[in-house]
Parts: C-alpha cells; sequence; structure tokens
C-alpha cells in the first residue's frame, strides 16, 4: 500500500513539485483568492490548499462537518512453508461461520517477493479492537485455518507482525453517503481530499484526489 503514495509524490517531483514530509499544519486560512498555512515552523502563502488528513483533523483544520466515529481492526503477517499448498490462489477466504478472524488472504500469492522463496505470507484481519493479545489472535487464526482446510497443518504457521489499528474507517451505515462533506465545502480555495468525501477505501481516497485536484484545476 505504501507503493502508491511513493508512486504519487515520485511522479509530482517529475512535475516539478518540492515535497516537504514531517510538517504538522496548525492552521489553513483561505484569505481571498490566497490561503494561508501555518506550520510550526513557518507561514507559508499559497494559491491554494488541498487538505488530506483524517476526517477529524480535517474537521479540525476547515470548520466542515466530516464523518464522527471509528472503526478498528488488527491486521496480523503470517508465514508458513512455501511447499504447503492451499490451493487458493489469490482469493481472499472469507469466513462464513463468524470472524475469528474475518478474512485471510494470501498476500505472497499476489506478489511473490513479499516473502523469501521458501515461506508464503498470509494476513489475517480481525474487526474492532480487540483485548486478546497476539499471539492469543494468532492461535485463533491457526485453529479457523485448520478447520477450513483439514489436509494441511498449520502447528508451523509463524506470526510474523501484528497491526493494531484504531482508526481504519469511519462507520458507514446505510445511506452514510449522503452527509459526507463535498470536496469544495471549505471556503475560499481550500478543498478537502479524502475517502471521507467519497466512500471508505483505496479506491474513494484516489478518487477524491483527483476531484480535489479537478477543483482547483
Amino acid at each position: 500500500m505504501g507503493a502508491i503514495p511513493e508512486q504519487l509524490g515520485a511522479r509530482a517531483r517529475e512535475a516539478g513539485a518540492s515535497i516537504e514530509l514531517g510538517a504538522e499544519v496548525a492552521a489553513v486560512a483561505p484569505d481571498g483568492d490566497r490561503v494561508t498555512v501555518e506550520t510550526a515552523g513557518e507561514t507559508i502563502d499559497a494559491d491554494a490548499a488541498v487538505v488530506a488528513t483524517d476526517p477529524k483533523t480535517a474537521g479540525d483544520l476547515t470548520g466542515v462537518a466530516t464523518p464522527t466515529g471509528a472503526k478498528a481492526c488488527v491486521t496480523q503477517h503470517l508465514s508458513l512453508p512455501a511447499h504447503r499448498d492451499l490451493r487458493t490462489g489469490r482469493r481472499i477466504v472469507l469466513n462464513s461461520a463468524d470472524d475469528r478472524p474475518n478474512t485471510v488472504s494470501p498476500t505472497s500469492e499476489a506478489q511473490p517477493a513479499y516473502a523469501p522463496d521458501d515461506e508464503q505470507l498470509f494476513v489475517a484481519n480481525f474487526l474492532g479492537e480487540q483485548d486478546a493479545s497476539d499471539e492469543e489472535l494468532a492461535d485463533e487464526v491457526r485453529d479457523a485455518m485448520a478447520s477450513w482446510f483439514p489436509e494441511a497443518r498449520f502447528d508451523d504457521l509463524e506470526l510474523r507482525h501484528t497491526d493494531r489499528v484504531d482508526f481504519a474507517q469511519f462507520p458507514q451505515p446505510p445511506g452514510f453517503r449522503d452527509d459526507l462533506p463535498a470536496p469544495d465545502a471549505p471556503e475560499g480555495n481550500v478543498v478537502l481530499a479524502g475517502d471521507y468525501t467519497r466512500w471508505c477505501s483505496i479506491q474513494g481516497s484516489m478518487e477524491s484526489g483527483k476531484v480535489a485536484a479537478d477543483r482547483l484545476d
């Protein structure tokens, strides 16, 4: 996923853009046909500003009503010996019985470079905050996969890393799109870019960026 901003950044630099990272923005203030951006170290006078942050920060910076609440998730990265053929191909395995875990994805099938030659990598997702320890969750993944693939062994399914994401998505109940802010909702030459202007997905995020750029074109 990190390759997406890296590619966008590389293309922007090739087009002559200057990219500065690690500068926290304290305020975005439209002023006529200009925009003032305040950071801890400097004040920037700009033609326009794109606010591409999480919903709460975007609301704080622009005064626009953005989605509230948060959906968490826990993602575990696990490996198996490469010779263990589960015959899943590139298909995501959805748990139809419960959400322990919700899905298991054979990520090295989609991109072999993700794992060494002698291993295959899986990603398991648990929805919501989880009180169980990393190892306890990994045990649940082993038990679930053993029930899905009874002819295979999973005692050597090894936990490599666990990501606990407090804000993975904003809540999306039926009709949620009716209340999402428009990209040009802020005053002046300030636009919003983020999946909270479309829907929670990589596609929604990418589309929101294009829409924001078109608004300022």
